[in-house]
Parts: structure tokens; C-alpha cells; sequence
């Protein structure tokens, strides 16, 4: 996966976040909102990594989070996971105008994915991926 730079933190315009911004997708103004919230508390883990340690976000959503981690953390290595059931044609634009930006985003559930290599750090942000887990 490519990493992208620009400037980091929750609050500033990033260079994925104009990028979203600009697009006209439906709700992105939602899900930059959303991705800005998740960094306050994500950032902090990503920053006690070492040098090309690799990420996993379950449940990556449009990859406007995964995106802009990766802008503050360009030496780590994101990848996300995402099955977009029926309802998230939105998600889906937005996490095109991500994955075209060199974000790597599996478009599968966790219980289907197989990866093939290890990560130093694994996140997901819904309690509803939580309770999914924990039943597997």
C-alpha cells in the first residue's frame, strides 16, 4: 500500500480530507466528522509503533480514517477491512476516492478474511464489529 502525507491531527484539513471534502459525496461531511473523532483516540497507538509496523482497521467503513492515520503515521503500513453490505452505496464512493489514493481496503468481514502477515496493531471502532468478535 502506498502511504500518503500531509499534515496530521483531527482538526487540521488534511490532504485526504480536502479530497473527500471536494467530492460531493453523499454524507461526507459525516464521515470526515466521524474519522476526525476516531484519530483523537487511535493517533496515540499508531504513534508508539516502530517504522513499517503494519495497521489493521476492522470495519474501515469509507477509509477516511485509515487515510488520514496514515498521513500522520507515513512510516506504518495501513490496511483496512470492510464487507459494505446492502445500504452503504455512500461508504462505497468515498472508500473508491480512498482506496485511489493507495489505501489498501479488502472489501470483506473479518470471519472471511485471510490475512498473510502479521499486525502490530489491530482497531475497529463500532460496538457492533465488539459483540461480532466476540461471538467468533
Amino acid at each position: 500500500p502506498r502511504r500518503l502525507s500531509g499534515s496530521s491531527g483531527p482538526d487540521c484539513m488534511t490532504d485526504i480530507l480536502k479530497i473527500v471534502s471536494d467530492s460531493g459525496c453523499e454524507n461526507s461531511d459525516l464521515w470526515i466528522n466521524e474519522a476526525r473523532f476516531g484519530f483523537k483516540y487511535i493517533h496515540r497507538y499508531c504513534s508508539d509503533l516502530g517504522k513499517d509496523s503494519s495497521v489493521l482497521e476492522v470495519g474501515c467503513g469509507s477509509g477516511i480514517l485509515m487515510a488520514m492515520l496514515s498521513e500522520a503515521s507515513v512510516s506504518l503500513d495501513f490496511e483496512g477491512i470492510e464487507p459494505f453490505g446492502d445500504g452503504f452505496e455512500g461508504l462505497v464512493a468515498l472508500n473508491t476516492l480512498i482506496k485511489d489514493k493507495g489505501m489498501a481496503i479488502h472489501k470483506v468481514g473479518f470471519e472471511y478474511f485471510d490475512p498473510r502477515k502479521k499486525y502490530d496493531l489491530i482497531y475497529l471502532r463500532s460496538e457492533e464489529h465488539t459483540s461480532e468478535l466476540q461471538s467468533h
